[in-house]
């Protein structure tokens, strides 16, 4: 005869289990990160990781404050019977693994952000926002390699002594520029790399901008 203490065990198990896959789906479809998971949920990174991986408890009490956070039905988590839910106060947005692809439409992904996010950006709608990688420390400290960059593709007018993601000569670069008239320096802001780095000016009409950088998230893993 199985013990009803073993049979229970059995069942909160199962319901953990259940919690954690229903939660990587939400992570995997709506978020581009555990970190900005965990910040809308209002849990910290590392406890949500152990979460998802299994190495610490998924309470009942935890799913529904999960659950409230977005805006889910009371139980979504635990249940093995929903389908994929539409969070409200997202934006789908553009987004491109690497910089060097911006040309290819097959290259281009679409992710979806918190509207809070755009909002504190100052972004309208889904069509102003680009998001792509970094792919080298040329500006850090001011954006480090591997940063996640947001792009306003509405801000295509060139300010002196601002960042932007323009394309020249065939290369897609995210850097400071700073304009003398009809033309435009490009800076980088690595000092231990300024040593080696040539400074380029380039006529204006020779770049092309692609749009303002306008906030970024570091250290995603």
């Amino acid at each position: 005869m199985t013990n009803k203490i073993d049979e229970e065990t059995v069942v909160y198990a199962d319901e953990q289990a259940l919690r954690r896959k229903n939660l990587k789906t939400i992570l995997n479809k709506y978020f581009f990160s555990i970190a900005s998971l965990a910040d809308k949920v209002s849990i910290s990174r590392a406890n949500l990781s152990t979460l998802l991986s299994g190495t610490r408890p998924f309470s009942s009490y935890t799913a529904n404050k999960i659950e409230a956070s977005l805006a889910l039905p009371h139980g979504y988590l635990s249940s093995n019977t929903v389908t994929d839910a539409e969070i409200t106060n997202f934006l789908n947005v553009r987004y491109y693994e690497d910089i060097k692809y911006l040309v290819g439409a097959s290259f281009e992904k679409k992710i979806k952000i918190p509207l809070e996010v755009a909002k504190q950006l100052k972004l309208n709608t889904s069509d102003d926002i680009l998001i792509t990688y970094m792919n080298d420390d040329l500006m850090y400290p001011t954006i480090k390699l591997n940063d996640m960059v947001f792009v306003d593709t509405n801000q295509n007018v060139v300010e002196d002594n601002k960042i932007y993601l323009f394309e020249v000569n065939g290369f897609y670069k995210i850097r400071r520029l700073m304009i003398n008239k009809n033309s435009a320096l490009i800076h980088i802001d690595n000092q231990e790399k300024k040593k080696t780095y040539i400074v380029s000016s380039f006529d204006m009409g020779d770049i092309t901008i692609i749009g303002k950088i306008v906030g970024l998230i570091s250290d995603l893993n």
